[in-house]
């Protein structure tokens, strides 16, 4: 399968068609294949340069005869950036048409969270656990909070509905909602459940991130078309059409690939960190400059104060002693004289 959707593929201009063998089934998606999935001990290349020379280039075959009529209504593939072992969460990616070259600049980011009750509360990438007998139900791969949301709508249709949503990641040994009844079942528990009350997911404590910036260009060029069109019909036999001749329309094989590069704009990446806006130093730093500011007070100020206070208890104190002992003074000279 991998041969019939990949015609060419190059990473740092070595040739990795070898490496795009991962593929898997996500419901609306059908096939899926990863590159640099880094599973079943896969080698993981590295990005050492930035620009488009040094990314990740691939041709691939679209195969428009295989589209099945009235779900078959756009041509191209999806493409998500995201990072080893996450669950893809194909909603978040990009389309890339058929007859067309498309770039993709790609940064990276990352998001450090504060863990705790008065911060986000973020988990630092426990499996998600229910409860109950179904410990089946868990987040494969890397903790994500797209992850954690699917396994807890699996887990709640398979307790109400006896299978699992077609549309969404399966569970080894489960059974997916075929019939309509059981489809019906799915499809409302997913459109009815509230996250918060139904699902206890945490942001994770640490994420990471790409942002990308796609560009278009007409592929292939007038000059490299014939070449081109030679090539694929010597390399692919698949390109013969149900007549058993081969497809001689130069637009139709046009609208059979996509041409796709992605490489990073630059190697630097920026981390975003969750601080707290006021921790216990800086609400008594606070306070003690809203005193000096609206009322001219200081730390030397207060220790003035506290020495006037001493001064007055230590002035006092020094009365009351010596008043009672000229009390007793006199107390002892009237005892004298009687």
């Amino acid at each position: 399968m991998t041969s019939q959707i990949c015609c060419k593929g190059a990473f740092n201009n070595e040739f990795v068609i070898q490496q795009i063998s991962t593929s898997s089934l996500m419901g609306s998606m059908a096939n899926c294949f990863t590159f640099n999935s880094g599973l079943n001990g896969s080698l993981t290349p590295k990005s050492l340069v930035a620009g488009p020379l040094y990314g990740l280039s691939m041709t691939l075959f679209v195969n428009q005869k295989q589209y099945i009529p009235g779900l078959g209504n756009q041509a191209g593939i999806r493409v998500l950036v995201h990072r080893q072992g996450e669950l893809p969460n194909m909603d978040k990616g990009f389309n890339v048409p058929p007859g067309l070259r498309s770039s993709v600049a790609l940064s990276y980011y990352e998001i450090e969270r504060l863990k705790g009750e008065y911060y986000s509360n973020c988990t630092s990438g426990v499996e998600f656990t229910p409860h109950g007998n179904f410990s089946d139900f868990v987040i494969p791969g890397t903790y994500s909070l797209q992850g954690c949301y699917e396994m807890c709508i699996q887990l709640l249709t398979y307790k109400r509905c006896g299978c699992l949503n077609s549309l969404l990641t399966p569970v080894a040994g489960y059974n997916i909602c075929m019939a309509e009844s059981a489809g019906i079942c799915a499809a409302s528990v997913q459109f009815n459940m509230v996250y918060k009350e139904d699902c206890s997911c945490q942001l994770p404590c640490k994420e990471a991130k790409y942002r990308s910036t796609v560009s278009f260009s007409d592929w292939p060029s007038a000059v490299y078309e014939p070449s081109w069109t030679s090539y694929m019909k010597d390399r692919l036999s698949i390109l013969i059409d149900d007549s058993g001749q081969n497809i001689s329309s130069d637009h139709s094989i046009k609208n059979e690939f996509v041409d796709i590069n992605i490489y990073f704009d630059s190697l630097e990446h920026h981390v975003f960190t969750e601080r707290a806006a006021m921790t216990f130093e800086d609400l008594v730093g606070s306070i003690g400059g809203h005193l000096g500011l609206w009322i001219g007070m200081s730390v030397i100020s207060f220790l003035e104060i506290f020495e006037l206070i001493a001064g007055l208890f230590s002035v006092c104190g020094k009365f009351v002693y010596k008043k009672k002992k000229d009390k007793t003074i006199e107390k002892k000279a009237e005892s004298e004289e009687d």
